[in-house]
Protein backbone atom coordinates (compact mmCIF):
# COMPACT_ATOMS: atom_id res chain seq x y z
CA UNK A 1 0.00 0.00 0.00
CA UNK A 2 2.80 2.20 0.37
CA UNK A 3 3.96 1.62 -2.69
CA UNK A 4 0.91 2.87 -3.95
CA UNK A 5 0.73 5.95 -2.18
CA UNK A 6 -1.86 4.60 0.03
CA UNK A 7 -1.97 5.99 3.72
CA UNK A 8 -3.96 7.92 6.06
CA UNK A 9 -3.18 11.56 6.10
CA UNK A 10 -4.08 14.43 8.11
CA UNK A 11 -3.59 17.74 7.29
CA UNK A 12 -4.70 20.85 10.17
CA UNK A 13 -6.15 23.91 8.80
CA UNK A 14 -8.98 26.82 9.32
CA UNK A 15 -12.24 27.29 8.02
CA UNK A 16 -12.93 29.86 5.08
CA UNK A 17 -14.71 29.53 1.83
CA UNK A 18 -15.70 26.86 -0.63
CA UNK A 19 -15.54 23.25 1.05
CA UNK A 20 -13.88 25.03 3.97
CA UNK A 21 -17.19 27.00 4.77
CA UNK A 22 -19.17 26.44 7.94
CA UNK A 23 -22.59 27.46 9.03
CA UNK A 24 -22.92 29.08 12.51
CA UNK A 25 -25.82 27.65 14.07
CA UNK A 26 -27.19 28.45 17.80
CA UNK A 27 -29.88 27.74 20.06
CA UNK A 28 -32.56 29.91 21.79
CA UNK A 29 -34.93 29.98 25.00
CA UNK A 30 -34.10 27.51 27.61
CA UNK A 31 -35.66 23.69 29.14
CA UNK A 32 -38.39 22.76 26.64
CA UNK A 33 -38.69 26.09 25.00
CA UNK A 34 -35.64 26.38 22.23
CA UNK A 35 -35.70 27.03 19.35
CA UNK A 36 -32.65 26.29 16.45
CA UNK A 37 -31.48 29.29 14.59
CA UNK A 38 -29.42 29.74 11.60
CA UNK A 39 -27.06 32.30 11.26
CA UNK A 40 -24.55 33.69 8.56
CA UNK A 41 -21.22 31.44 8.15
CA UNK A 42 -18.26 31.61 10.77
CA UNK A 43 -15.39 33.93 9.60
CA UNK A 44 -12.66 32.89 8.09
CA UNK A 45 -9.56 31.20 10.61
CA UNK A 46 -12.27 31.24 13.41
CA UNK A 47 -12.22 27.45 13.35
CA UNK A 48 -9.42 24.64 13.47
CA UNK A 49 -10.43 22.25 10.79
CA UNK A 50 -9.32 18.55 10.33
CA UNK A 51 -8.74 17.11 7.32
CA UNK A 52 -8.69 13.45 7.15
CA UNK A 53 -7.99 11.58 3.77
CA UNK A 54 -7.94 7.79 4.21
CA UNK A 55 -6.63 5.16 2.44
CA UNK A 56 -8.77 5.12 -0.80
CA UNK A 57 -8.44 9.31 -0.80
CA UNK A 58 -12.04 10.09 1.05
CA UNK A 59 -11.84 13.10 2.53
CA UNK A 60 -13.48 13.93 5.95
CA UNK A 61 -13.36 17.61 7.06
CA UNK A 62 -14.02 17.94 11.17
CA UNK A 63 -14.50 21.54 12.05
CA UNK A 64 -14.03 22.20 15.93
CA UNK A 65 -14.69 25.71 17.38
CA UNK A 66 -12.69 27.64 20.30
CA UNK A 67 -13.73 25.13 23.21
CA UNK A 68 -12.55 22.54 20.90
CA UNK A 69 -16.13 21.17 19.85
CA UNK A 70 -17.49 18.99 16.94
CA UNK A 71 -19.34 21.57 15.47
CA UNK A 72 -19.23 20.11 12.10
CA UNK A 73 -17.99 16.68 10.02
CA UNK A 74 -18.06 17.16 6.43
CA UNK A 75 -18.22 13.78 4.38
CA UNK A 76 -17.25 14.06 0.58
CA UNK A 77 -18.33 11.81 -1.33
CA UNK A 78 -17.16 12.32 -4.88
CA UNK A 79 -17.96 16.04 -5.48
CA UNK A 80 -21.09 16.04 -3.00
CA UNK A 81 -20.75 17.12 0.87
CA UNK A 82 -22.72 15.13 3.49
CA UNK A 83 -22.62 17.06 6.40
CA UNK A 84 -23.37 16.42 9.84
CA UNK A 85 -24.22 20.00 12.53
CA UNK A 86 -23.35 18.96 15.84
CA UNK A 87 -25.74 22.70 18.14
CA UNK A 88 -24.58 23.88 21.53
CA UNK A 89 -26.52 25.78 23.84
CA UNK A 90 -24.90 28.68 25.85
CA UNK A 91 -24.61 26.62 28.53
CA UNK A 92 -22.68 23.81 26.26
CA UNK A 93 -24.86 21.24 26.57
CA UNK A 94 -25.31 19.48 23.10
CA UNK A 95 -29.03 20.58 21.62
CA UNK A 96 -29.31 19.75 18.28
CA UNK A 97 -27.60 17.05 15.78
CA UNK A 98 -28.10 18.14 12.06
CA UNK A 99 -27.62 14.98 9.93
CA UNK A 100 -27.03 15.26 5.99
CA UNK A 101 -30.63 15.29 4.96
CA UNK A 102 -32.07 17.70 7.63
CA UNK A 103 -28.95 20.33 6.82
CA UNK A 104 -29.91 19.84 2.92
CA UNK A 105 -33.69 21.14 3.88
CA UNK A 106 -32.58 23.66 6.10
CA UNK A 107 -29.94 25.19 3.37
CA UNK A 108 -32.72 24.58 0.61
CA UNK A 109 -35.98 25.81 3.22
CA UNK A 110 -34.69 27.70 5.96
CA UNK A 111 -35.06 26.05 9.60
CA UNK A 112 -38.40 24.39 9.51
CA UNK A 113 -39.77 22.75 13.09
CA UNK A 114 -41.30 20.29 11.45
CA UNK A 115 -38.28 19.30 9.19
CA UNK A 116 -36.04 19.04 12.71
CA UNK A 117 -38.67 17.36 14.51
CA UNK A 118 -38.43 14.64 11.47
CA UNK A 119 -34.89 14.75 10.56
CA UNK A 120 -32.68 16.02 13.46
CA UNK A 121 -31.96 14.90 16.74
CA UNK A 122 -33.24 17.34 19.76
CA UNK A 123 -32.17 17.65 23.13
CA UNK A 124 -33.84 19.94 25.90
CA UNK A 125 -31.93 20.67 29.19
CA UNK A 126 -33.36 22.02 32.92
CA UNK A 127 -30.59 24.34 34.23
CA UNK A 128 -29.06 22.15 35.95
CA UNK A 129 -27.72 20.39 33.09
CA UNK A 130 -29.89 17.28 33.05
CA UNK A 131 -31.53 15.67 29.92
CA UNK A 132 -35.69 16.31 30.23
CA UNK A 133 -36.39 15.56 26.81
CA UNK A 134 -34.99 14.30 23.29
CA UNK A 135 -36.68 13.76 20.08
CA UNK A 136 -34.95 10.87 17.84
CA UNK A 137 -36.06 10.60 14.01
CA UNK A 138 -38.75 8.46 13.59
CA UNK A 139 -40.01 8.60 17.01
CA UNK A 140 -41.87 10.80 19.52
CA UNK A 141 -40.53 12.84 22.03
CA UNK A 142 -39.12 10.89 25.42
CA UNK A 143 -39.39 12.76 28.79
CA UNK A 144 -37.58 12.28 31.27
CA UNK A 145 -37.91 13.94 35.03
CA UNK A 146 -35.46 14.09 38.03
CA UNK A 147 -35.57 14.13 41.54
CA UNK A 148 -33.33 16.88 43.73
CA UNK A 149 -30.74 14.02 44.02
CA UNK A 150 -30.44 13.95 40.27
CA UNK A 151 -32.46 10.60 39.90
CA UNK A 152 -33.72 9.90 36.87
CA UNK A 153 -37.75 9.26 38.19
CA UNK A 154 -39.95 8.89 35.34
CA UNK A 155 -39.44 8.53 32.15
CA UNK A 156 -42.38 8.67 29.27
CA UNK A 157 -42.17 8.01 25.21
CA UNK A 158 -44.64 8.62 23.17
CA UNK A 159 -46.95 5.06 23.15
CA UNK A 160 -46.92 5.67 26.88
CA UNK A 161 -48.05 9.22 26.67
CA UNK A 162 -51.12 7.93 24.64
CA UNK A 163 -52.51 6.09 27.63
CA UNK A 164 -51.25 8.59 29.82
CA UNK A 165 -48.58 6.64 31.83
CA UNK A 166 -44.78 7.27 32.72
CA UNK A 167 -42.40 4.37 33.85
CA UNK A 168 -41.03 5.13 37.56
CA UNK A 169 -37.92 4.04 38.33
CA UNK A 170 -37.22 4.56 42.52
CA UNK A 171 -34.01 4.26 44.32
CA UNK A 172 -33.03 3.88 47.89
CA UNK A 173 -30.84 6.05 50.12
CA UNK A 174 -27.93 4.09 48.65
CA UNK A 175 -29.00 4.90 44.68
CA UNK A 176 -29.45 0.96 44.48
CA UNK A 177 -32.81 0.47 42.12
CA UNK A 178 -35.63 -0.74 44.09
CA UNK A 179 -39.00 -0.26 42.55
CA UNK A 180 -39.99 0.23 38.93
CA UNK A 181 -42.91 0.06 37.66
CA UNK A 182 -46.02 2.40 35.49
CA UNK A 183 -48.25 4.95 37.20
CA UNK A 184 -50.45 7.34 35.09
CA UNK A 185 -49.59 10.35 36.78
CA UNK A 186 -50.02 13.72 34.69
CA UNK A 187 -47.58 16.04 34.23
CA UNK A 188 -48.65 19.09 36.44
CA UNK A 189 -48.57 16.55 39.17
CA UNK A 190 -45.22 15.42 38.95
CA UNK A 191 -43.30 18.51 38.11
CA UNK A 192 -44.87 20.07 41.51
CA UNK A 193 -43.84 16.45 42.94
CA UNK A 194 -40.45 16.17 42.24
CA UNK A 195 -39.21 19.97 41.62
CA UNK A 196 -37.20 20.62 45.00
CA UNK A 197 -37.44 16.83 46.34
CA UNK A 198 -35.15 13.40 46.74
CA UNK A 199 -37.46 10.31 45.93
CA UNK A 200 -36.35 7.16 47.92
CA UNK A 201 -38.24 3.91 48.70
CA UNK A 202 -37.50 2.51 52.01
CA UNK A 203 -37.90 -0.93 53.31
CA UNK A 204 -40.19 -1.91 56.61
CA UNK A 205 -42.20 -5.20 57.46
CA UNK A 206 -45.30 -3.27 55.86
CA UNK A 207 -47.25 -5.00 53.31
CA UNK A 208 -48.02 -2.95 51.06
CA UNK A 209 -48.93 -2.79 47.43
CA UNK A 210 -45.16 -1.98 46.89
CA UNK A 211 -44.06 -5.18 48.52
CA UNK A 212 -42.77 -4.07 52.01
CA UNK A 213 -41.35 -0.72 50.50
CA UNK A 214 -42.74 2.99 50.87
CA UNK A 215 -42.05 6.04 48.85
CA UNK A 216 -41.08 9.60 49.98
CA UNK A 217 -44.39 11.28 50.39
CA UNK A 218 -43.38 13.85 47.96
CA UNK A 219 -44.41 12.05 45.30
CA UNK A 220 -47.80 10.20 45.38
CA UNK A 221 -48.16 7.64 42.60
CA UNK A 222 -51.09 6.94 40.85
CA UNK A 223 -52.13 3.63 39.67
CA UNK A 224 -49.18 1.99 40.23
CA UNK A 225 -48.37 -1.20 38.43
CA UNK A 226 -45.16 -2.97 39.44
CA UNK A 227 -42.82 -4.12 36.66
CA UNK A 228 -39.57 -5.16 39.06
CA UNK A 229 -38.86 -5.41 43.09
CA UNK A 230 -35.66 -5.88 44.56
CA UNK A 231 -33.82 -6.22 47.66
CA UNK A 232 -30.59 -6.05 49.10
CA UNK A 233 -28.13 -7.07 52.48
CA UNK A 234 -30.56 -9.12 53.65
CA UNK A 235 -33.29 -11.71 53.76
CA UNK A 236 -35.60 -9.55 56.19
CA UNK A 237 -38.21 -8.73 53.65
CA UNK A 238 -39.67 -12.41 53.46
CA UNK A 239 -43.06 -13.27 55.01
CA UNK A 240 -43.77 -9.18 55.00
CA UNK A 241 -43.64 -8.41 51.42
CA UNK A 242 -47.25 -9.81 50.70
Amino acid sequence: WHANSRANKTEYITNGIGVLACIRFSVTGSGLNTSLVKNSNYAAKELLVTKLLDEDDNITYEFRDKLNRLVLSRRIIGTTEHDTYSVYDDMGNLSYVLPPMAVDAIVQNGVKTETIETLGYIYNYDDRKRCIMKKLPGIEKIYNVYDDNDNLILTQNGEMRKNGQWKFTIPDRFDRIVLTGICKNSISDIKTYLSNNVIVADRNSTTNSYKGYTISSALTLVSPVLLSINYYDDYSFMGFNG
